[in-house]
């Protein structure tokens, strides 16, 4: 990648950024009109604040503060109000689309930038972020990283230590901790992209914060870093068949995407392959590097990077973003077929964000018609815990409720002595006494008056 930033023509930065904006935008307006609902640990932080008050709506306030602070203005202040925070959602991905801009654009010109922050928002690979409510937190970390990083940059041009920039990252790490390992690196690296090399002791006081988050992070996890981080599906995430509504289709483009990748990286060391630009095979090798070091921190933490997991991707998104403009660029000599390549790309992760609207839609709707249909079941609580079944309803890897959903009874119907559970197997549901089920084959009838129910109130402190 170039440490220095050629003059453009034509388009401006704020034409660019306007741009941007205006995609985020127009994306957004299809989930916008199917109605966003809340799933999962949404239902729970309603209920947590609803019974222990403003400052209590997150249990995270040792283990991430940042995410804590972020759920009492979420959840806490705006409520339950799904449509009003999911449009501050957007208002965060148009925010974090103008960052890459601008980190990028001190790195590479206006157009390669745009291109990045652009198929970014187009990319379906973060898609946990845009749609689930309990994800706030993560995309203020990720903005908060990507600020640091500018402010580094900013801070390498003008020769001053970077205190506002390391303070970014240390934000950014207490609100998630996958934007660690991304902030060391960046505090290596992108001083020297600018050419400014840090003195190793400098280095070592720079990083010595981040060290210390990491420590704090890591004494107060949450999570028992159970099984390992499924890497097998790395690649698919990115490059394949989960940027696509058809499996055999993301096959086909995962597969032209290896090999143009492999090209890629090789063409530095091949005289046949060398080309006179090589911002294309840089670019791709700065993602794939984003890839490597945005996976690592989930190691050992068993989640897929796809469908609800894909918010494991939070770093690494960058960096196929990155990628895949670096591909484009690799073969844009060869115009029509560059052209061509990056139309299908487009065209296919378009139709899979109308896919995965459609599914957090559904999930959410399905959410609303269990609790619906439990209390309509139930009127008066029964002496056991009503099982929810005969399995659970799946959208694409999108699910409304499962598990044990007390909490989310309990604030939906506004009573605190329900016990819920949706099975996760169908012996789970098969074992349960007949009058404690209610069959999820049955709830289409009760969609009706889940539209129409009350809306629950939450109690004020």
């Amino acid at each position: 990648m170039s440490t220095q930033v050629s003059a453009d023509r034509g388009v401006s930065d704020r034409t660019i950024v306007i741009g941007l904006v205006a995609l985020v935008l127009v994306l957004a307006i299809p989930y916008a009109v199917m109605g966003p609902k809340f799933i999962l640990d949404d239902w729970f932080t309603v209920y947590w604040r609803s019974t222990r008050g403003l400052l209590r709506t997150s249990d995270q306030l040792r283990s991430r503060p940042g995410a804590w602070l972020t759920f009492v203005l979420e959840f806490g202040l705006i409520g339950r109000h799904p449509l009003a925070i999911y449009l501050v959602k957007v208002a965060l991905t148009a925010v974090t689309a103008v960052l890459i801009f601008y980190v990028a654009r001190r790195l590479v010109t206006a157009p390669i930038a745009g291109g990045i922050a652009a198929m970014w928002v187009v990319l379906p690979n973060h898609s946990a972020l845009e749609h689930w409510a309990s994800t706030m937190g993560i995309q203020v970390s990720l903005i908060l990283l990507l600020a640091g990083a500018l402010l580094l940059l900013r801070a390498a041009d003008a020769g001053r230590a970077p205190v506002a920039a390391v303070a970014c990252f240390v934000a950014s790490a207490l609100c998630y901790e996958a934007t660690l390992a991304a902030s060391v690196l960046a505090l290596v690296v992108l001083p020297r992209l600018r050419g400014r090399r840090t003195p190793i002791r400098t280095l070592a006081l720079e990083l010595a914060p981040l060290f210390a988050a990491a420590a704090w992070m890591y004494a107060h996890s949450q999570h028992e870093k159970t099984g390992w981080f499924s890497f097998g599906l790395v690649f698919p995430a990115h490059f394949g068949w989960a940027l696509t509504p058809s499996r055999w289709m993301g096959q086909a483009l995962g597969i032209g995407a290896a090999v143009l990748v492999v090209l890629a990286l090789a063409a530095p060391l091949s005289p046949t392959l060398r080309s006179r630009d090589r911002t294309g095979p840089r670019l791709v090798l700065a993602g794939v590097v984003l890839i490597v070091v945005g996976t690592l921190p989930f190691a050992r933490y068993g989640i897929d990077p796809v469908a609800l997991g894909d918010r494991a991707n939070v770093v690494s998104s960058l960096g196929s973003a990155t990628a895949w403009v670096g591909v484009i660029l690799f073969i844009w000599d060869r115009r029509a077929i560059a052209i061509a390549v990056l139309a299908v790309l487009v065209a296919l992760c378009l139709a899979e964000h109308v896919q995965r609207d459609h599914d957090y839609a559904l999930a959410g709707r399905d959410a609303a018609h269990i609790l619906t249909a439990v209390g309509q079941q139930f009127p008066e609580t029964p002496k056991g815990v009503v099982v929810v079944g005969p399995r659970p309803i799946y959208h694409h890897g999108v699910i409304g409720l499962i598990g044990p959903v007390n909490q989310a009874a309990r604030a939906y119907l506004h009573r605190r002595d329900l016990s819920v559970y949706v099975a996760q197997k169908p012996r789970e549901f098969s074992g349960t006494p007949p009058e404690l089920r209610v069959d999820v084959h049955s709830l289409a009838q009760h969609a009706d008056a889940a539209a129409a129910a009350p809306p629950v109130t939450i109690a004020r402190p």
